[in-house]
């Protein structure tokens, strides 16, 4: 199989009708009282992504490190299978890019299918950080699980409750097995961060700027009261002499 065709069938893939059962029953009624650990952050973690085949396809698994970089921001490279390692995908607000060695193209988001495997998971990720405080909510004995629905099916998230962090996600079709998960940083902190580094690193070199641009603002403030002050001192001492010889002469 040629590689742009190896790409696409990776990017496109969509889930087959098989439910990936998990370790969490859908509960009836139940919430949480709190939000899924660092779902609303950004973070990464190495993902093992496993898609349903359909009647004429097999099971797909994919492993590789995954990154939310903000809402509706992802990046996904690929070390596994070995006919896609390497691969980096890339989600952004103009769509969706994959690279594999000197090979680069980009796909307009409304052209990829809503169902495709990958795009399922960034969804269902990014809709859970978006409704954090609307998920219902369960437990096992080693799992923290919350429910939601992203794009007409249903989704759990799976949280190892030893260290509360995200270990899984499941929807119909399509398991994730993630581990090594680490925040990063605020969503706030795309935009936000980048912004008050420019500020604080910009104010000294505006300073210095001005003071090396305009030489005549700078001898003015800082030069001024030199050439002043000895000026006030020797019409004071001229002043001070002539009233003491007008004093002398009248008396």
């Amino acid at each position: 199989m040629k590689i742009f065709d190896r790409i696409m069938k990776c990017m496109l893939s969509a889930a087959g009708s098989a439910v990936l059962l998990c370790g969490c029953a859908f509960p009836s009624v139940s919430t949480s009282s709190s939000v899924p650990n660092g779902i609303d952050k950004l973070y990464t973690a190495d993902a093992e992504i496993t898609v349903a085949g359909n009647d004429d396809e097999e099971e797909l698994v994919y492993s590789g490190k995954m990154s939310r970089l903000g809402g509706g921001m992802w990046e996904l490279e690929l070390s596994a299978p070995e006919t896609v390692s390497g691969l980096k995908i890339a989600l952004g607000e103009e769509g969706i890019t994959a690279s594999l060695g000197d090979l680069n193209f980009r796909l307009e988001t409304e052209k990829i299918p809503s169902k495709a495997a990958f795009m399922s998971v960034f969804g269902a990720l990014d809709n859970a950080a978006a409704d954090a405080n609307g998920l219902t909510f369960s437990e096992t004995e080693t799992d923290l699980c919350w429910y939601g629905t992203y794009n007409g099916g249903k989704y759990t998230l799976l949280y190892n409750k030893a260290d509360n962090t995200l270990c899984g996600l499941e929807m119909q079709g399509i398991s994730v097995r993630f581990s090594c998960f680490c925040i990063t940083g605020n969503d706030s902190s795309v935009t936000t961060s980048p912004s008050e580094t420019s500020v604080s690193s910009e104010a000294p070199s505006v300073t210095s700027a001005s003071e090396t641009t305009v030489p005549s603002e700078t001898t003015t403030i800082f030069t001024a009261p030199t050439i002043e002050t000895p000026t006030e001192t020797t019409t004071t001492a001229s002043q001070s002499k002539a009233s003491e010889t007008v004093t002398a002469a009248s008396r």
